[in-house]
């Protein structure tokens, strides 16, 4: 017990002795002019493995030229400004597709894909101008490659925005995930824009409440055929957002509403 005390008192000492030690006096134009102090540093933002030695992480330019991505050493730590020369450039017919939500280009730069509101699926072949729709269900209810809210909210993150589709490394064949919120309840959110707002209905699980059903569909592109994962789509679970590996395997995370698998 001794041992203990002793210990505590001297990380407690340490932690003083540090906190003292940082104390800086803070001017006017940094309290208020928004003029950087440096007492903090930021976290690193690391992205992904680029490949098996090296990271990708955003890191502020030393020269003020904002936030620049640089390819990292694992073993040295050595940083070298990173350009990705995988990703082609979006076709800018691509960018013109109307009323396309998430358009998002095919590795290979040949397709597009994307949600509309009709909450269906589609592919756009961008040389023949030909655009297939993938789900036919769509509905208020039925969401096909369209997260429901909870999906977005907690699982797969805002920055997503909605987005519940990846395409495969070599570009024939989509991962998406299916949505039916038909039993989960709707709850009405005030949202304050413009003089008056709005009220927006959100199917909107609280504790206790009905999931969507979800299940997930790996298409192929050129059939335009979906193969079905064989989940039971009544179990009560959740699925993490799925990975695709160089190879072209499909990785999902599954676990069920209790949260005690993986």
């Amino acid at each position: 017990m001794r041992k203990i005390v002793l210990l505590t008192v001297a990380a407690t000492l340490m932690i003083t002795g540090f906190a003292v030690a940082q104390k800086k006096s803070i001017s006017y134009e940094q309290a208020f002019k928004g003029i950087p102090t440096n007492i903090g540093q930021p976290l690193p933002v690391i992205k992904k493995w680029i490949d098996d030695t090296h990271y990708l992480e955003m890191r502020k330019d030393a020269n003020g030229g904002g936030i620049k991505p640089m390819s990292v050493d694992v073993k040295t730590g050595n940083a070298v400004a990173y350009t990705d020369t995988s990703m082609k450039a979006v076709p800018a017919l691509a960018l013109a597709i109307k009323d396309a939500r998430n358009q998002t280009v095919s590795p290979d730069g040949k397709f597009a894909a994307y949600t509309k509101k009709d909450n269906n699926l589609y592919t756009f072949d961008i040389a023949a101008k030909k655009e297939t729709q993938v789900t036919t269900d769509g509905t208020d209810l039925i969401l096909d490659g369209y997260a429901s809210w909870v999906y977005y909210e907690e699982i797969l993150g805002r920055q997503s925005q909605y987005k519940a589709f990846w395409w495969s490394p070599d570009s024939k064949k989509i991962c998406y995930m299916h949505f039916d919120d038909t039993e989960v309840p709707m709850y009405p959110i005030y949202v304050a824009d413009g003089q008056h707002g709005y009220l927006e209905k959100t199917h909107y699980p609280k504790v206790g409440d009905k999931n969507p059903e979800t299940k997930l569909g790996v298409l192929d592109v050129a059939s335009n055929k979906t193969v079905w994962t064989d989940f039971n789509v009544k179990d009560d679970q959740y699925f993490g957002t799925p990975e695709w590996t160089p190879e072209g395997k499909l990785w999902i995370s599954w676990m069920p509403r209790t949260q005690d698998n993986l």
